[in-house]
């Protein structure tokens, strides 16, 4: 250590004052920095528990004492700044029995009936008379039965000139394969793509009826299928891109084998489908290797080159702001689901007078309005938005004003304030336009008939696989919206799809189209039963 050898009485004040000044420094730097760590601490704890909580926990918000805005639940209804203390609600009665069976089943009488030696009365032996039926009905399943048809193609022979002439035959899209029926293809497509079941499941199934099928067979006719129907998929976007309010999301999903990709690398299904008030609902799917927003302003560019100029509404992600000539309309439930998360980390006995818990009830006031709305014209939405909507829109925006000062940054509450805010101009645009909805919640049910089937299938092996599950898993739910049976809409386009030469007959396929055909049947056998 050196020595400091003092030149003057005052170099010992000096060199004292310096001393303090760099441990000053010293002490604040190390404070700073064990502030940093203890606020990542803090930040890494509400991500563990938040991770538990979506891994572990209960998915309903009943136990966070929050009201859901979702369309299954009911949320508080507005309250007042007057208005009384909340009492507690009860859920009224529904009404108790059995409800009946189905009135459009077919019914089967079988009678229980006394042998006619047994009609005497036990009492005095006098003859029994027969009164009204007691009738109780019981529902049974017939099982899936399969059975082979044999098309039997008349030959002709001209014994004058030898010439041989046959009946024409139906055209068929699977043209050779045993198993290429309408009635069965439309039943395995509906099985995977609307009720989620696995091709090997259906195998397994068909197994047990005695019925042995090869995975690689269903595989190959759902690509098929797919790749024949694609034309349905692209006039689906091209109507689309017309609509004045498109809606977007987009889930993961995994490619085996893809050229110049490992088989664990995520790829994406993104979807597009037209506003909750759209007279022809369309849902389109399109599968691409990225969430780049490239594919997003792709889709979203009409063939012209023109760019979509409506209205476009989804989460924050920013992918979507390519889409630089549309106008962005926010998510409500994904702001709101930011505040969920950030009260799951209150201890449950302060949660109800929580920081989240407030601009909870505020976003729950906004959903009540929108209940309130249902089955309004536009102009009588748009004055009850303007009424009563918009004040609480100005209320919520004051209020994540107010508190973004006031919350750590780096908190799952700060993280929702600040998201709030940034989405907060896109959010406030669904007040001027009634045809808009306050979320993306349509979209979000859409994708999840996908993330439920995904956990059965697992992935796909080709791309090709995955192409074909972007045009089914499509026009499965364009009939859904449209309600419109998936089966009956499959069948029926395996039929008539060889014969489909131009865009009118391809338009007469849509699930829309054949809606009112569908019901003229249904009411056909209706009336005959």
């Amino acid at each position: 250590m050196k020595r400091i050898v003092l030149r003057k009485a005052g170099d010992v004040g000096s060199i004292i004052f310096t001393s303090i000044e760099v441990l000053a420094k010293q002490i604040a730097g190390e404070k700073r920095a064990r502030e940093q760590a203890e606020a990542e601490c803090a930040r890494l704890a509400e991500q563990l528990k938040l991770a538990q909580e979506r891994q572990f926990g209960t998915s309903s918000e009943q136990k966070l004492q929050v009201s859901s805005p979702g369309a299954e639940a009911d949320s508080p209804p507005v309250i007042s700044d007057d208005a009384e203390p909340k009492k507690k609600l009860r859920l009224a009665a529904s009404g108790g029995g059995r409800k009946p069976l189905a009135a459009h089943l077919p019914r089967e009488d079988v009678r229980h009936e006394l042998q006619p030696h047994e009609r005497k009365c036990q009492a005095c032996n006098g003859e029994l008379i027969e009164l009204s039926p007691t009738v109780a009905e019981e529902m049974y399943t017939i099982p899936k039965r399969h059975v082979v048809r044999r098309h039997a193609q008349a030959n002709y022979h001209c014994r004058c000139c030898n010439r041989f002439t046959s009946a024409p035959m139906p055209l068929r899209m699977f043209a050779g394969s045993s198993y290429g029926s309408p009635e069965f293809v439309a039943d395995v497509a509906t099985a995977k793509y609307q009720f989620g079941i696995p091709l090997y499941r259906q195998v397994d199934m068909a197994a047990a009826s005695g019925v042995p099928l090869n995975r690689t067979t269903l595989a190959n006719l759902m690509i098929t299928l797919g790749d024949r129907l694609t034309s349905l998929h692209i006039l689906l976007r091209e109507k689309l891109l017309s609509q004045p309010l498109i809606h977007a999301d987009e889930t993961t999903v995994q490619v085996l084998k893809e050229p110049g990709r490992r088989p664990e690398q995520q790829s994406y299904l993104w979807l597009f489908r037209s506003g909750a008030k759209a007279e022809q609902q369309m849902v389109v799917f399109e599968y691409q290797q990225t969430r780049a927003g490239i594919h997003a302003l792709n889709f979203l560019t009409q063939d012209d080159g023109s760019m979509y100029s409506g209205k476009l509404q989804a989460d924050g992600y920013a992918g979507y702001n390519s889409v630089s000539e549309a106008v962005r309309i926010a998510c409500m439930a994904h702001i709101r689901r930011k505040f969920v998360d950030a009260l799951k980390l209150v201890p449950s006995p302060a949660r109800s007078d929580s920081v989240a818990a407030e601009i909870i009830e505020l976003i729950g006031e906004l959903y009540a309005v929108e209940r309130s709305g249902k089955g309004l014209t536009d102009e009588a939405l748009l004055a009850l938005r303007n009424r009563d909507s918009r004040p609480l829109v100005a209320r919520i925006e004051a209020w994540l004003k107010e508190h973004r000062n006031t919350v750590l940054p780096k908190t799952a509450l700060g993280n929702a304030v600040r998201y709030a805010l940034d989405q907060w101009p896109a959010m406030k645009k669904y007040l001027d336009d009634p045809g808009c909805s306050i979320d993306n919640n349509i979209a979000e049910r859409d994708i999840k008939r996908v993330v439920m089937g995904r956990k059965a299938w697992l992935f796909a092996e080709s791309v090709d696989g995955m192409e074909a599950n972007a045009v089914l898993y499509s026009l499965v739910q364009t009939c859904i919206a449209n309600q419109v049976d998936p089966y009956r809409y499959f069948k029926a386009v395996i039929e008539r799809m060889p014969y489909a030469k131009s865009q009118t007959d391809l338009e007469a396929l849509l699930p829309w189209a054949l809606k009112q055909e569908f019901e003229d049947e249904a009411a056909a056998v209706k009336l005959v039963a």
